[in-house]
């Protein structure tokens, strides 16, 4: 049996033990520390140790990384060259207050000409350029890479680019280029640093010139006027007509166009020669389509409308006089028939001018003269309903120039001779010019802020 005494003392212990365990149960309580976003460990809620979640940090899993969607060397002349990349930041919550870029420019024989290391910043959702501008470089640069890396990023789920218009854009084609615009802000606070970059293309995917301005502040409602300009003429001629462009090329491949001498190239390959010149004179959005014909137009037709035009050259490349229409007819009613039935396609752009050109070396005698004409003549006059201009192009003294000049072509201006099949790359030239008088560049402003000043 346990004595009394032992009993005190064994509740004494247990009482001190139970005051020590409040104390420490209350410290714990009060004054512990609680769960922070510097604490090194991943609790209250966090996507990763110290970041997403109620943190503020940028775990690196939320964020996709920047994108190069291209990068060149622009000559300005005399060996100095516009070091620019096209930049995407696709995140439409994180901005990245500081973006390290890295240039790599190599030469024919790839050797590395130039390197450049630099910073900017990216808005979120933004596209922007990276210009290095005015460098020296040695040699003709053939390639040119970028390298992205982003230190750190910062979460804006609310915050939006501030809003800023640019408009009244005009470009002067002096001796010395010249781009002006206005910048009008909308934001409800002043602006700080607004940095315009400007883009001369000669297609959609092709700069040829890039310029930057710095508006050191603005504030709200107020417009200001900027300006780009270059040190010499833009070397490449503008490739954009005014009016976008579906081409139907219609091609005679008849018998007639293999009736040359033995020691010379035929009809057909001067002709297939001159109509691949013509297509590198149209714009990269220019869609176009082939058809020969012969005894019958091609069906399925040799390509149908695209703007790819490769693969129209391989098509053009791959026509020949087939044995059987060596002793056949011309049948160009059947190709106008075939174009009308193209441009009704939902490949023709409804914003596009509707274009013709049917290159022939004879008659149309499908099933005779007579009838072929008939049957020709009924087929342009719906085309012209349908709002299709046709050219017509007559080869050799074989074709009946009247009929081509009066009643395929829409207009008497229309209708070219082509005495030898030389001349044919001349015409189309002229036929090139002649559905796009003006051609014009494209230009494209960028508005960038770093931040804001309320």
């Amino acid at each position: 049996m346990v004595s009394w005494r032992l009993e005190r003392q064994a509740m004494y212990v247990l009482g001190v033990v139970a005051f020590i365990a409040t104390l420490l149960f209350f410290y714990l309580l009060f004054s512990a520390p609680a769960p922070s976003c510097i604490d090194e460990k991943q609790n209250q809620g966090e996507l990763g140790v110290d970041c997403g979640g109620s943190c503020s940090a940028v775990c690196r899993s939320e964020v996709a990384e920047m994108i190069p969607l291209w990068a060149q060397a622009l000559p300005l002349g005399g060996g100095f060259y516009d070091l620019v990349a096209f930049v995407e930041n696709p995140n439409p919550y994180f901005s990245a207050p500081r973006v390290e870029y890295h240039f790599e420019v190599f030469d024919v024989e790839n050797h590395l000409l130039l390197e450049r290391r630099g910073t900017t910043f990216a808005r979120q959702n933004e596209r922007f350029l990276i210009l290095e501008a005015r460098l020296p470089i040695s040699s003709p640069p053939r390639q040119v890479f970028v390298e992205l890396s982003v230190p750190g990023w910062e979460r804006h789920p609310n915050r939006e680019q501030p809003p800023l218009t640019v408009k009244n854009e005009q470009l002067t084609l002096d001796f010395k280029p010249r781009l002006s615009a206005s910048i009008v802000s909308d934001a409800l606070f002043d602006l700080q640093d607004v940095v315009a970059q400007a883009v001369i293309y000669t297609s959609e995917d092709n700069a040829i010139a890039v310029s930057e301005t710095v508006v050191s502040s603005l504030r709200p409602g107020e417009t200001r006027d900027i300006f780009f300009t270059w040190p010499e003429p833009f070397k490449e001629a503008p490739q954009i007509c005014t009016t976008p462009l579906d081409v139907v090329l219609l091609f005679d491949r008849s018998g007639s166009m293999n009736d040359d001498t033995a020691n010379l190239p035929q009809p057909i390959t001067d002709a297939k020669e001159a109509a691949t010149n013509f297509i590198d004179q149209l714009g990269s959005n220019d869609g176009v389509s082939l058809i020969s014909f012969g005894t019958n137009a091609t069906y399925p037709i040799d390509q149908t409308l695209t703007t790819d035009h490769d693969r129209v050259r391989n098509a053009i490349s791959s026509i020949a006089v087939t044995p059987e229409e060596e002793s056949g007819f011309t049948n160009i009613g059947d190709a106008l028939m075939r174009t009308r039935e193209e441009f009704k396609s939902s490949r023709h752009n409804l914003k596009s001018k509707k274009v013709s050109i049917l290159l022939t070396d004879g008659r149309a005698t499908f099933p005779n003269t007579l009838e072929g004409e008939k049957a020709a003549a009924l087929e342009a006059e719906n085309s012209r309903a349908e709002n299709i201009e046709f050219f017509a192009i007559g080869l050799s003294g074989g074709v009946n120039e009247p009929f081509l000049k009066t009643v395929i072509a829409s207009k008497p201006e229309n209708y070219y001779h082509s005495v030898t099949t030389e001349e044919l790359s001349g015409i189309y030239t002229k036929v090139a010019r002649s559905i796009c008088p003006e051609k014009t560049y494209l230009t494209k402003i960028f508005i960038r802020v770093s931040d804001v000043i309320h």
